[in-house]
């Protein structure tokens, strides 16, 4: 079944089919069962699983009294996005559908499968508490643009102007999801490793991309700063003679 959206003011509403409504839940409660119970207009709870090891846009269905009845279909980026950086969400049942409405009358063994659609709404965002956010994201890019300014005529400052920026991006993103999705500042370790490599300091420029590496980047890095890296990082193991990672 396709998506069908619309706009209700500021508010984007869509159907779509919940998925994974054969699998039995943990507790050991069955989903066709749960299903099977449900009634056109009940609200329904969606919940982000940002650490689902089968798809990091997973947002899960529950009935509110708390049992899942599956997941929103696999790879949603646009409402995982939204959920993440604080926007409202809300879902109630559009229709339980039968068997035989999902599959086609051809397959009768599967008669007895029960879906279910479901409207799901996307609100506006609480933007007292994201404003903050952003004015922090552009002053950390604008440190960013200070420290490349400040690359040819004054290295050492460049480099201390780049590592305090990775300060408080770090700082930013302890401060939660929430925040760390407003973040638009991406973190310098391109520019830092090149000046350290550049200036000699080899060991300290090997030491900064471990130092990323490790730093859960919840924006990440442009496709050409990434493969800098890479390059840059299999430059330094040679030329300190840094046994390769397995």
């Amino acid at each position: 079944m396709g998506i069908s959206v619309e706009f209700k003011g500021h508010e984007q509403s869509f159907r779509t089919m919940i998925a994974g409504v054969t699998k039995q839940n943990a507790d050991g409660t069955d989903r066709q069962a749960l299903i099977k119970a449900l009634r056109p207009g009940e609200e329904l709870r969606l919940v982000r699983e940002p650490n689902n090891p089968y798809d990091r846009y997973a947002v899960a269905v529950f009935r509110v009294s708390g049992e899942q009845l599956g997941y929103v279909p696999a790879g949603d980026r646009r409402l995982a996005d939204h959920i993440d950086m604080g926007g409202g969400v809300s879902a109630r049942v559009a229709k339980v559908l039968s068997g035989h409405e999902i599959l086609g009358l051809f397959l009768r063994s599967f008669w007895k499968t029960r879906g279910c659609v479901i409207e799901v709404s996307k609100h506006d965002f609480n933007w007292k508490e994201v404003i903050p956010y952003i004015d922090k994201s552009r002053q950390i890019e604008e440190l960013i643009k200070i420290a490349r300014s400040l690359e040819e005529g004054d290295v050492a400052t460049a480099i201390s102007t780049y590592r305090e920026s990775i300060v408080k991006i770090v700082a930013f993103d302890k401060a939660g999801r929430i925040a760390a999705s407003w973040r638009r500042a991406r973190y310098p370790i391109n520019r830092l490793s090149l000046l350290l490599e550049t200036n000699g300091d080899l060991r300290e420029a090997y030491d900064e991309i471990l130092q990323y590496e490790r730093f859960n980047d919840f924006l990440g890095l442009l496709s050409e700063d990434g493969k800098s890296i890479t390059a840059r990082k299999r430059r330094l193991s040679r030329k300190l003679s840094i046994k390769p990672e397995p």
